[in-house]
C-alpha cells in the first residue's frame, strides 16, 4: 500500500514512531488527529509550507528524527533511504521502499532532487544534536 503526496506530507515508518515519539503511534494519533497511515507509514499533510516546518520540527522535539518530506510537485525535499516516491493510481504517492505497490511507476517531481542534499543535510544536524542531547 501507499499514501497519497498531498501538498507537503512528511512521511514516518509507524515502528521509529512506536519507539521514538514521546508517547509512541497512540499518542502520535492523538497529537495528529488528521493523520494518514498505511501499514507500514504515517504522514500528516499541510498545503503550507510554514506549517509543515512547524510539525517538522515539533515532531523531531518529540523524539522523532527519521523523516521523509515530499510536496506533490518537486517531489522530496527531505529524503531518507527507505521511503520511494512515484506514480500509483495515476497519483503521487510515497510507500516503503520494500513494499512498492504493483504497476508503480518512477516519478521525481519537477525539480528532481534539487533540495534533497540541503534537506539532509539539516536533518543530519538535527539527528547530531539529538544524539548529544541524550549523552
Amino acid at each position: 500500500m501507499a499514501i497519497r503526496i498531498a501538498h507537503y506530507t512528511l512521511f514516518m515508518r509507524k515502528e521509529d514512531v512506536e519507539k521514538h515519539y514521546f508517547c509512541g503511534l497512540a499518542g502520535f494519533r492523538r497529537q495528529y488527529p488528521h493523520c494518514i497511515e498505511d501499514e507500514h507509514l504515517i504522514a500528516v499533510c499541510s498545503m503550507s509550507g510554514g506549517e509543515m516546518q512547524e510539525y517538522t520540527l515539533e515532531i523531531c522535539e518529540r523524539g522523532l528524527i527519521d523523516m521523509a518530506l515530499a510536496e506533490w510537485e518537486l517531489g522530496w525535499l527531505m529524503k531518507t533511504g527507505w521511503a520511494e516516491i512515484g506514480i500509483s493510481q495515476g497519483t503521487q504517492m510515497c510507500w516503503l521502499k520494500e513494499h512498492a505497490p504493483e504497476g508503480a511507476a518512477e516519478w521525481r517531481g519537477i525539480f528532481g532532487d534539487l533540495f534533497i542534499d540541503v534537506c539532509c543535510a539539516q536533518n543530519s544536524d538535527l539527528k547530531r544534536e539529538n544524539d548529544h542531547a541524550s549523552d
